[in-house]
């Protein structure tokens, strides 16, 4: 995250182009892709979902959660559209942190 909000332009160039790779979600895992800088944040995840006994059956959801956020509030961050007087590394790993904290997951 901070490499992409300190590099706004590499931000545009792998999330903000015309970017052909998806996400593929089957029976509820997630299968191989071509999105290296997501295969590097789920390698990351699913470590520390690991490393805090999640259940696996919410590491998918979980996962998405996360990336959705970091992604999210990069390009916010990068844009200005969030200016924040303290660190926002911070600022992003507490509200990971409280967003998985005790969190059950509703299906709709």
């Amino acid at each position: 995250m901070k490499f992409m909000v300190e590099n706004p332009e590499y931000l545009k160039f792998m999330f903000l182009s015309d970017d052909k790779s998806s996400i593929n979600i089957e029976e509820d895992k997630i299968g191989e892709n071509n999105n290296t800088a997501f295969n590097v944040f789920k390698e990351s995840a699913d470590e520390y979902l690991k490393e805090i006994n999640m259940n696996e059956d919410l590491f998918v959801e979980k996962i998405l959660i996360m990336w959705s956020l970091v992604h999210g509030i990069s390009v916010l961050i990068a844009k200005k559209s969030i200016s924040h007087d303290e660190n926002y590394l911070n600022m992003v790993e507490k509200m990971i942190y409280d967003t998985l904290k005790g969190m059950e997951v509703t299906r709709l």
